[in-house]
This record gives structure tokens, C-alpha cells and sequence, in this order.
């Protein structure tokens, strides 16, 4: 049996308020067609950005296969225009949203459709009762916790008691890590009387981080309007959680608002740079993706506000026929009950304006490369459910960009490997490979330029030494593992199309010393590759060495920059301090 407990007493089960929250095929039709178009204002945006999208992309892939086809197009030539028109499409859409995300920001454009509180109504509590949820399953106590707390606290200076409760939802199955919780939990209880602040244990973890939130649901959703996801690492703000529940009153058809949380800097150089491009990059491309997707906007199953009844009927999951890894439990189920509340005729928004909340990164390159082996397997199940009966356009389009976001790492390896073999660099056509090359470069630093002009613009960085120092840093190191990732995710691929199931275990959080031995053993593969892209250059083609340069020094020095950036950074931060004010 569940143990359920809340201030009044270690032992009183706190009365159900049960939602019914049925279990529904994805092959079901829809009992009745929801009629909920886009909203219009979604329209011009997305035509600058697919206008933007085929325009580069078409451009490009016209010129290298002109100068490709000057002799006649080979078999070999035609594989070789095919995949690069894959990557370069793909840059290319990178850089549309970006562009827009840039002009949204400098026009102020909120995402199209949603409303927003009255001036009266931001100065007073929310209406809607939310519950704020925070799934654990053997983590730290004091750390998820104690980021819960300031979030706790915020809220009493805003005096907002009357309008949270807070459920701590264990699937812990380490009793020492149970006995934590629960005098964590106890601490919470007695330094926040004002709050309703339960803990329960659940003895079956059916169904994951998913299950658990459903049997939340189905025991106490009724009890509540609305309900915050957080995640063990997740910190908001209590003024962020209530613009995100005044938002909800305000758009009575809003089943899912999502923010873009940043990233705390953490303890080592790897977290620092990651959570610099998160800072400098991140809002251009966050307020791109939702001035694009509009009212059809994903969730990324934490810092996102839910109304529970879009939930609950609509978000009982099934699991895929077949076996793991592409059948049984859905894995990244945020995506699929996104894709389904707003088949039901709900809403769904990005709010990219919102700043307030940040998460973790993983502390190593290592820890980073094995989530995305287990997301990658999550998102290779959407393309199961793409076409799912009664789905918008943009939510089969987010399904495929989850999973081609990690496909394109193979098309760029075969893309790799097909020009060394092809060797197109005679002719007209190697006239115009510095000319693609050249355009490429162009799309990808100007989306650097445009996140640190707006950064820089909007006061949000200073222009000084150590800014520059740590940006060219960032390029980098960013530049050194691109190839790495190419090389481990074509690897992944390769793996989950063999049947390789990757267990879904909790995430590294804390900073940990690499060992010479770990590092080594996982970078076998990529410097291997590295020495086989050589021989075959210097077999088939010697003068692609120059544009194959930049990929090899990623593959060979690899080991040492996995090891270097897991090193203690100069001045280690945890969380930044999130202000009330």
C-alpha cells in the first residue's frame, strides 16, 4: 500500500479526490472532430520561416547539384545531393526560427492567441487551485527538496498560501533514501505550516515518472485546477508560478503553458558552458519555436503549468504493441500528452517570455551522451505515432523534429563518408564547394551573432573581457564535440534499430572527477572513426583533408576536452539565487 502523509498526521491518508483519467488507444478515433484551428496570427510566422527555410535550402542544393550534374549525376552524386539537402535543410530550418525568434523579441510579439491577465487580476491571487508536483525517485532529498523549498518560500512573501499545495511524489525504492525524504519532508512540514505539503511512497513504480503523475491524478486531481510539474533538479520562482496560473485564468481553453528554463552554471566547465549558450542562445531560439508553433506548442514534462482536466481525459497512455525499445511504455511521454491535449480541442503554449526557472545539465559530457541515449530512444517511439488519428499538423511535426534531431547525426556521418568516396572536388563542382561550405558557416555562427546581439542589447550580458573569453570558449569546445555527438548518435541509432534497449535510470546531478580509464573507454569508438575518415581521405580523396579537419580534431581530442571540462569550474554555483522582487 501507497504511503500517504501530510502535516496533520505521519499516518492519515489524505481524502481522494479522484479524476477519472481513462486509458485510450492511439488508434481510437476521436469520438467527435474538435474543431480548434490554429490561431491566426500564427500564420505570417510561419510563412517567414518556411519561406526562409526553402529559400536557403533550395538555393543551396540547386547550386551544388548544378555543379554536380555539369558531367552528369552519378548514382554516387545522387546520394551524395540527397543528404546534404537532409543536413543542410535542417541548419536551414535551425536558422529560419532563429531569425524570427530574433524578431519577435525586438517587436515584443507574445505567442500569437494568448491572453494575458488584466491589470487587476495581476495584482491579485489566482483564481484556479494548483497543485505543484515534484516526481523523485532516489534522488537527493536535501538538494530536490531544498529547491522546492525556495520555491515555498517565494510564494509566503508573496503571501499565496491559500492558493498551492505541494505533493512530493516518491517512487524511491532505497529505504535509506525513503527515510531522507521523509525527514526532509518533515523539516518542510514544520517550517511551512501555512502550505499543504504531502509525501507519498508508491511501493509499484508502474509506468515511470508518467505513472506516477497518473496516479496522482486519478487519487487527488479532482481536489485542483491546475498542476505544476517539476523535476527532482527544477527551481522556479513563486512569481513565475503565479504569471503561469493568472495565465491559465485567463485562457479558460490553455490545456498546457510551458516555460523555457535555463540552466543553472552548476560545478564544473562543462555545466558553465552549457549554461552561458543556454543564456545567450536560448531566448532567440525559444521565442522562435513558439512565435512558429503558436497555440501548437510542445511540453517538456517539467516547468509546465497543466489543467488537470485536459489531463486527465485525455492523457491515459497505453503502451505501443511490441517489445521495447520502440514498443511498450511510451518514454518521453511529455511530447505524446501535448500532441494529445491538443487534439482534444486544448491549447498548448510556450511562454518564452517567462524567465524564472531553471534546471540542471548533466555534469560531464559523459553523463550528457548517455541521456541522450535514452531520449533518443524515446523519441524514435514518436515516429510510431505519426499518424495518429485526429493529431495537428505541428504536433506530428514536433514528433518528427524530436527524433530527426538525433537521425540527422547518421545522414551527417553518411554525408561524411559519401563525399570521401564521391570525392566531388573537380570540376565545376568543386568550384562551388567553398561557396556551400562558406554558406554554411554563414548560417551557423549568424545564429550565435544574433543571440549574443540580442544578449548584449538587452543588457542581459556585459561586453567585457571575460564575456568574449568565455563565449570564443564556448564556440570551441562546442565546435570540438559536434563530431562526437555525430559519432555517438549514429551509434544509438544503430543500436535501438537493433532491438539494444537502454535502461531509463535517474540522472547524474552532482560534479564527479573523471577517471583517464572512462573517458578512454568511451571515446574508443570516436577516435577509431577518426582514424578510419583519414585513411579513406587519404585513399579517395587528399584534398578533402582541409574541410575534414575541423571533424577529426573533434574526434581525436575529444577524450581530453571530456576530461578538461569536467573539472571544477573557478567559481562553482549550485542554483542562482531567484528573487522575489
Amino acid at each position: 500500500m501507497d504511503r500517504v502523509v501530510d502535516r496533520d498526521s505521519l499516518a492519515l491518508a489524505l481524502d481522494p479526490a479522484p479524476a477519472d483519467m481513462p486509458v485510450k488507444g492511439f488508434t481510437e478515433p476521436l469520438p467527435r472532430p474538435v474543431a480548434l484551428p490554429s490561431h491566426p496570427h500564427s500564420t505570417g510566422w510561419r510563412l517567414l520561416v518556411i519561406g526562409i527555410w526553402l529559400t536557403l535550402t533550395g538555393t543551396a542544393t540547386w547550386w551544388l547539384g548544378a555543379g554536380l550534374a555539369a558531367d552528369g549525376l552519378s548514382a554516387g552524386e545522387i546520394v551524395l545531393l540527397t543528404l546534404f539537402t537532409l543536413c543542410f535543410g535542417w541548419l536551414a530550418f535551425g536558422f529560419a526560427l532563429t531569425v524570427a525568434g530574433f524578431l519577435a523579441l525586438k517587436r515584443g510579439v507574445p505567442p500569437a492567441g494568448m491572453n494575458r491577465p488584466t491589470s487587476t487580476a495581476a495584482l491579485l491571487p489566482p483564481r484556479g487551485r494548483t497543485a505543484v508536483l515534484m516526481p523523485l525517485r532516489n534522488e537527493d532529498p536535501r538538494e530536490s527538496l531544498g529547491k522546492l523549498e525556495s520555491l515555498i518560500r517565494d510564494l509566503a512573501a508573496l503571501k499565496m498560501d491559500g492558493r498551492f499545495a505541494f505533493h512530493i511524489l516518491s517512487d524511491s525504492n532505497i529505504e535509506s533514501v525513503i527515510e531522507k525524504e521523509r525527514r526532509e519532508w518533515q523539516r518542510l512540514v514544520r517550517s511551512w505550516p501555512q502550505f499543504r505539503i504531502m509525501w507519498r511512497v508508491r511501493t509499484d513504480n508502474y509506468g515511470k515518472k508518467a505513472g506516477n503523475i497518473a496516479e496522482f491524478c486519478r487519487s487527488h486531481g479532482g481536489r485542483y485546477d491546475y498542476m505544476l510539474i517539476l523535476d527532482a533538479d527544477s527551481l522556479m520562482s513563486g512569481r513565475t508560478l503565479a504569471s503561469l496560473s493568472r495565465l491559465m485564468d485567463a485562457n479558460p481553453d490553455a490545456g498546457i503553458i510551458q516555460v523555457s528554463p535555463g540552466l543553472t552554471e552548476g560545478e564544473t566547465r562543462f555545466t558553465r558552458y552549457r549554461a552561458l549558450a543556454t543564456r545567450i542562445y536560448g531566448p532567440i531560439a525559444s521565442a522562435g519555436l513558439s512565435i512558429f508553433a503558436g497555440s501548437e506548442a510542445n511540453y517538456y514534462g517539467h516547468h509546465a503549468i497543466i489543467r488537470v482536466r485536459a489531463f486527465t481525459e485525455n492523457c491515459g497512455l497505453p503502451e505501443l504493441p511490441g517489445k521495447a525499445p520502440l514498443g511498450g511504455p511510451i518514454m518521453s511521454h511529455d511530447f505524446v500528452e501535448a500532441a494529445l491535449v491538443r487534439r482534444s480541442g486544448w491549447r498548448v503554449w510556450l511562454a518564452y517570455e517567462l524567465d524564472g526557472a531553471v534546471e540542471d545539465s548533466p555534469p560531464t559530457l559523459i553523463d550528457e551522451i548517455k541521456r541522450d541515449r535514452r531520449w533518443m530512444q524515446g523519441n524514435l517511439q514518436h515516429l510510431r505515432l505519426l499518424r495518429m488519428h485526429g493529431l495537428h499538423p505541428l504536433s506530428r511535426l514536433h514528433f518528427f523534429m524530436g527524433a530527426w534531431a538525433y537521425m540527422v547525426s547518421a545522414v551527417w556521418m553518411a554525408l561524411v563518408v559519401t563525399s570521401l568516396i564521391v570525392s566531388p572536388g573537380g570540376g565545376e563542382a568543386g568550384a562551388v564547394l567553398p561557396s556551400i561550405l562558406m554558406i554554411t558557416l554563414v548560417l551557423l555562427f549568424a545564429q550565435k551573432v544574433l543571440g549574443i546581439t540580442h544578449a548584449l542589447a538587452e543588457g542581459k550580458e556585459r561586453s567585457s573581457w571575460r564575456f568574449w573569453r568565455d563565449v570564443i570558449g564556448e564556440q570551441i569546445f562546442s565546435t570540438l564535440t559536434s563530431p562526437l555527438f555525430m559519432v555517438f548518435h549514429t551509434r544509438f541509432l544503430l543500436q535501438t534499430l537493433r532491438g539494444q534497449v537502454d535502461a531509463w535510470g535517474a540522472q547524474a546531478r552532482g560534479a564527479r572527477r573523471l577517471s583517464w580509464g572512462e573517458v578512454w573507454s568511451t571515446h574508443m569508438l570516436p577516435v577509431g572513426v577518426g582514424v578510419v575518415l583519414l585513411v579513406m581521405a587519404l585513399w579517395f580523396s587528399p584534398t578533402a583533408l582541409p574541410w575534414l579537419a575541423p571533424v577529426l580534431a573533434g574526434l581525436w581530442l575529444g577524450p581530453v576536452a571530456t576530461w578538461w571540462s569536467a573539472g571544477a569550474a573557478r567559481t562553482p554555483v549550485r542554483a542562482p539565487f531567484l528573487a522575489v522582487a
